[in-house]
């Protein structure tokens, strides 16, 4: 019970800083753990007016890829000559059993500490847990012009959608880019991180995969709206325009 106590008072405590807005390039890249058991690898990147990260966490046979969330910025006193100045870094995900707050501190010698806090939300019984790792700056990557890559065009399901079927099996569907060796998928749901907005815009983790073909099968988490929108990978790794938000929706 103690250990459930502290894990919720630091999420509280963290969850009043505000998104990213001073300089954070210290923190931008990507950063491994090959040999680590839970967060293998993460890639914070400068959105414009957010910070993003996106994480991976260990899995078999595969690395299981997280998704994107929005980071929070925290200064290093209430100093207002500090405000610009960021020595941490969080970012939440939430599923449908699991909330995971990553908590990113610089350290010397070009390494991130990352502290990972899990808490159980289904009856499982499993006790809330906390890792602490070292994640390495990986090499520097020259930058990649995405201009040759056009917008895939999302076929199915079509803007606006609604179905009544449970499970909810959504097949996602677009048309093939020229040049592309993969695609980027990420799916967003209405009202399943806070009242009133998308997963993406309350700070939430969204459900993102890479596939290699045309489309993408998942079982939506409830009955309620969630919208999906797609881009095309080079292969040198460039990625593409996003395309724009389809919405659908699941009365049961």
């Amino acid at each position: 019970m103690k250990l459930t106590s502290a894990i919720w008072f630091g999420v509280c405590l963290l969850a009043g800083a505000s998104v990213a807005v001073a300089d954070t390039s210290r923190f931008e890249g990507r950063w491994t753990d090959p040999q680590s058991q839970t967060i293998t690898s993460i890639e914070i990147r400068n959105g414009g007016s957010t910070l993003l990260l996106h994480a991976f966490g260990r899995c078999h046979p595969q690395d299981c890829d997280m998704g994107e969330a929005v980071v929070r910025t925290y200064a290093p006193g209430l100093d207002p000559k500090l405000k610009d100045t960021v020595d941490v870094l969080s970012a939440e995900y939430v599923t449908r059993f699991l909330r995971t707050l990553l908590v990113v501190y610089p350290e010397d010698g070009d390494r991130l500490r990352v502290e990972t806090f899990d808490v159980f939300t289904d009856s499982s019984g499993r006790w809330p847990c906390h890792h602490v790792q070292m994640l390495v700056r990986s090499a520097a990557v020259s930058p990649l012009n995405t201009g040759d890559l056009a917008q895939p065009t999302q076929l199915s399901p079509a803007n606006g959608s609604a179905f009544s079927m449970y499970p909810r099996t959504t097949t996602l569907e677009w048309s093939a880019v020229p040049g592309a060796v993969r695609y980027g998928v990420e799916v967003d749901c209405y009202e399943c991180c806070q009242t009133g907005k998308w997963c993406s815009e309350a700070g939430g983790s969204v459900r993102s995969a890479v596939v290699n073909g045309l489309s993408y099968t998942f079982n939506f988490v409830g009955a309620q709206p969630g919208r999906w929108r797609v881009w095309a990978i080079g292969p040198g790794g460039a990625a593409g325009p996003k395309t724009g938000w389809f919405e659908f929706s699941y009365t049961r």
